[in-house]
């Protein structure tokens, strides 16, 4: 599967991404949350995602990075839930061409919901509009952060692309918007603006 194709199409799409951080609060594991967080707010977050993945999402799933270090944990997992049948794809984030998705991007409605600092890509992607989430505990900013992003489509009024990079949270938030409107492109991008800032 290929971003860029995805991205250039018309027909809208959701697509969430499930590495090391998804996996290990779907195990109820401390290493889900991020440096400083509170321990007490990871039973509800595990329950939050099996209920993503229990209810049998119609969208693409993606494999993200460092789902490898479980092992067989992640595919026995999923066999014993009788959830391996799901369509997993690998992840199309992990190696997509910056300039060429600048450029298709760039001239395209655009939400970014994600941490303030990625407003360093408004200098890239003039058109683009920002919904911050907290560096920690996004989760608990869920149903917030959802109603500003859906507040943002409105004002844009045609079909959007929403990119989301909120952690283990970015699975939830897409989960949201698909059940509120299927007619945007969603994408949990992980740590690509990161990148892409980066170079």
């Amino acid at each position: 599967m290929d971003l860029l194709d995805l991205l250039d199409g018309t027909k809208p799409f959701a697509l969430s991404r499930w590495g090391r951080r998804e996996w290990h609060a779907l195990f109820g594991e401390r290493e889900a949350l991020l440096p400083g967080e509170d321990p007490a707010h990871l039973p509800r977050l595990t329950l939050a995602l099996w209920k993503v993945l229990s209810g049998r999402p119609r969208y693409r799933l993606a494999r993200a990075a460092g789902g490898e270090h479980f092992g067989d944990r992640v595919p026995l997992f999923l066999e014993a839930a009788g959830l391996d049948d799901l369509g997993w794809v690998d992840d199309p984030t992990a190696a997509v061409d910056r300039d060429a998705l600048l450029e298709l991007l760039a001239g395209r409605p655009l939400v970014v919901v994600g941490p303030a600092h990625l407003h360093r890509l408004r200098e890239l992607l003039p058109r683009a509009v920002f919904v911050d989430v907290p560096p920690r505990h996004a989760y608990l900013r869920r149903g917030e952060t959802l109603r500003e992003t859906l507040a943002a489509l409105e004002d844009i009024k045609c079909q959007a692309t929403v990119t989301i990079a909120a952690g283990s949270t970015s699975a939830l938030l897409v989960e949201d918007l698909y059940r509120r409107d299927r007619s945007h492109k969603i994408l949990d991008v992980g740590g690509l603006w990161e990148r892409l800032l980066s170079t």
